[in-house]
């Protein structure tokens, strides 16, 4: 079972990617864009837009073989959430009819959230090859392939020797410390 390995860098820099595919690790000159998602949780979950305008664009590399794969990961897993969100609320409305108002939104939303537990439960467990949260300070780098954050790791930390590097929320001062 693999978990991501996250790298966090200061919001402000520019990451230096391996030229390497994030999904197959094959050497690769192509790229393409992701937006950072927002940090918390409850913004990025609940306001779509975010997403979808993002707060800070990132380029990386991906082999063009893997970019449909890439994309589609990641449609696929937000349009499973976002149905079994609308499925639960709209089976779920029903059996509040008569309720407070007030109480009826708060209990169809605790639904609505518990519904979606075990999708988040997978993206832990089986995490997506490549991901970025952004914070206003820092920006989340997360991938499923250990080598290639830790290739990720030691180009940032050759260019950018005084910044503070987290992997895996730990201050980590070299390579060899990623892997314990």
């Amino acid at each position: 079972m693999t978990l991501s390995t996250d790298i966090t860098l200061p919001a402000n820099i520019q990451p230096v990617f391996p030229c390497r595919c994030v999904v197959c690790g094959e050497e690769s000159s192509d790229t393409a864009k992701i937006s950072a998602d927002a940090q918390g949780f409850i913004v990025s979950f609940f306001v779509p837009l975010m997403s979808l305008l993002g707060r800070k664009k990132i380029e990386f590399p991906i082999c063009p073989e893997c970019k449909p794969r890439f994309f589609r990961q990641r449609w696929i897993r937000s349009l499973i959430c976002w149905s079994i969100i609308i499925v639960v609320v709209f089976v779920a409305l029903p059996y509040f009819q008569g309720w407070n108002r007030s109480v009826t939104k708060l209990a169809v939303l605790g639904i609505g959230i518990a519904a979606v537990v075990p999708q988040l439960i997978f993206e832990v467990f089986f995490p997506r090859w490549f991901d970025i949260t952004a914070s206003k300070e820092t920006v989340d780098y997360e991938f499923k392939s250990e080598d290639y954050a830790t290739d990720f790791y030691v180009l940032n930390r050759e260019a950018f020797p005084d910044v503070e590097i987290l992997v895996d929320n730990e201050l980590v001062n070299n390579a060899d410390e990623i892997a314990d």
